[in-house]
């Protein structure tokens, strides 16, 4: 991997991993975990436990139309849809 890329995404990562803790103090007992995803803090990569796995992915946005992006935020509006399944537009 080249050099800048991996100076880059270290700072990305501690930020994700903040945002990842704060999410899990502030909505931790509001939403049902999945059976299968172990208590917040049980793992090594937080990606791997607690409610939410929060990750950085970039496309090209190749696909993306005004109508997936609708109901993209119309899900993001569904409490309970957050806890079960990522978002993918």
């Amino acid at each position: 991997m080249n050099p800048k890329l991996e100076k880059w995404e270290e700072p990305l990562l501690k930020i994700l991993r903040e945002v990842d803790s704060q999410l899990e103090s502030e909505f931790a007992g509001l939403y049902p975990q999945h059976p299968s995803r172990q208590p917040h803090g049980a793992t090594a990569n937080p990606q791997n436990d607690g409610l939410f796995e929060i990750s950085a992915n970039f496309t090209a946005g190749f696909g993306l139309t005004i109508q997936s992006l609708s109901a993209a935020l119309r899900w993001i509006g569904q409490p309970k849809a957050r806890a079960h399944s990522p978002i993918v537009v």
